[in-house]
This record gives structure tokens, sequence and C-alpha cells, in this order.
């Protein structure tokens, strides 16, 4: 159902909550002893300050009836992922500002905070689209009231962007798909890092897969104002990576679709 900090949560085959440790081969039941339907989802967190495992569980939103909201409630599970094998009890905290996606490629985690993209039309609607992610703080065990603005022109592209955590920082993957391509947009902090107002910044574009199943990437500066960076190609098979070409303020790159193979 999620992972997080090596362990991994699941649902056996008496809906009953285990959390597994690769490391071990062991998966300890959740002391909740409660039957979980199957219209729920489940978010494993580890909170930023003690790096100790909750649980956020959210109403799925297919489950749900028309006007209806989804409901949300919250598990301590401690730094064993177990609470040290004493029963743990849900309890029920406040539902999101508005309903939102519970599918794995809608949520993200990132420093104890669980982003989801929203899908209340209305609140769309109200926030003029522009805000479409919505992020519930597990150490306070709230959502926050501000939403999350996306990356430019993916408002009514949603249906094809997904958010992953990566390097530390929130990234939602847009995926044109008439062009063949897939746009990764971090959200950054402003001035290089430093304490200042957020942004989205295209850090890495996909521009091509090889008929040999490499994968041609274009890495962008992670400075703003910055229009250079470096092509880098990425083998799936081995995990290396080489820098093949790099430009410096260049708009418009080029692109030899067939194979880089060196000739001999």
């Amino acid at each position: 159902m999620s992972t997080r900090g090596g362990m991994a949560l699941l649902v056996d085959n008496n809906l009953l909550l285990r959390v597994l440790d690769p490391a071990s081969g062991a998966a300890p039941l959740v002391p909740d002893y409660e039957i979980h339907p199957i219209n729920y989802s489940f978010t494993l967190v580890r909170t930023a300050s003690t790096g100790d495992y909750k649980v956020l569980r959210i109403t799925h939103d297919v489950a749900l009836q028309p006007r209806e909201r989804q409901v949300c409630s919250v598990l301590a599970l401690g730094g064993d992922g177990v609470n040290g094998g004493r029963l743990a009890r849900w309890w029920e905290v406040q539902s999101p500002p508005g309903n939102v996606k519970t599918w794995h490629k809608y949520v993200a985690v990132v420093d104890g905070v669980a982003y989801f993209v929203l899908r209340d039309e209305f609140l769309l609607r109200e926030t003029g689209g522009g805000d479409w992610i919505t992020a519930f703080d597990v150490e306070a065990e709230q959502w926050r009231p501000e939403l999350v603005g996306g990356p430019p022109e993916t408002f009514h592209n949603r249906l094809r962007v997904s958010l992953a955590a990566l390097r530390g920082s929130l990234v939602v993957a847009q995926d044109d798909h008439r062009a063949g391509t897939l746009d990764l947009w971090f959200l950054l902090a402003g001035d290089g890092g430093k304490v200042g107002p957020q942004h989205w910044s295209k850090l890495y574009t996909p521009v091509v897969v090889l008929d040999d199943g490499r994968i041609v990437f274009w890495v962008w500066e992670r400075r703003v104002s910055s229009r250079g960076g470096v092509m880098r190609v990425y083998d799936p098979n081995t995990g290396g990576q080489t820098d093949v070409a790099a430009e410096a303020n260049c708009v418009h790159v080029g692109v030899y679709t067939g194979s880089l193979l060196r000739p001999r």
C-alpha cells in the first residue's frame, strides 16, 4: 500500500495491516487489530522531527457518493513501525479542503508532508484552477490551509501528471503524450535553495528513448535565470549515466533519434 524509510505497509488477505521490513523479512501485524475495508487508501509517513512512523488513512475517492466528503484518520506507530507491540488506535482528523485522488501516482511524501492531487472540481473553480495540490502535515496532523499551485501549463493536463518525491523535493511529472516526453518539475525554495518563495523549476526533460533502451535527458541548471544545462544518457540496464553534450544559453536542442552508439 505504501513505502517509507525502508519499511512497507501491507494489507494481507485477512484485510489486516502489516509492516514489512525487507532487511529482515519480518512482517508483523500493525497492533490496531482492525479489519480494513478495501475502500480505504493508506499512506505511510515518517515525521521530520522524530522519525516516528504514522499512517494516514483516507476514503478512496472512487468509493465516494456524490457530494460526500472523504474521511481521514491517523495511526501512530512509533519508531519501529509497530508501536512497540502496544495497542495503537486510529483517531479521526479533519477532511481535506476538497476531495483528493488517492491512487499512488497522485500521492507523494516529502519531509513528513503528504501531497495529494485535488479532484474537487468545485474547489478548483473557486481557486481559478491554478492551485490543484493539497498537503497534509503528518506531525501536526492537519491539512495545510494553503493549496499548492502546480507548474505552469499543467492544470488543464492534470490527467497526464503524477506526483513523486526526488532529492528531497516535491516533483510533478508531466506526460506530453503527443510529443513523447515526460517533463519533471521540482518545487524548490527561492534564491538557489535558500529560504524564500517556492517556485517550480523544470530540471529534467527526457528527450527520447533510444533503440537500445537508453534514455536521453536534458538536465537544466538549478538557477532560474539560466538556460544552460547538459544532455545526459541514462542506461536502465546498468544504472550508469553519461554526459554527452553541454550547451550554454541555448533555447532549442536538436536531437538525433537513432542510436548514439559510438562506431568502432
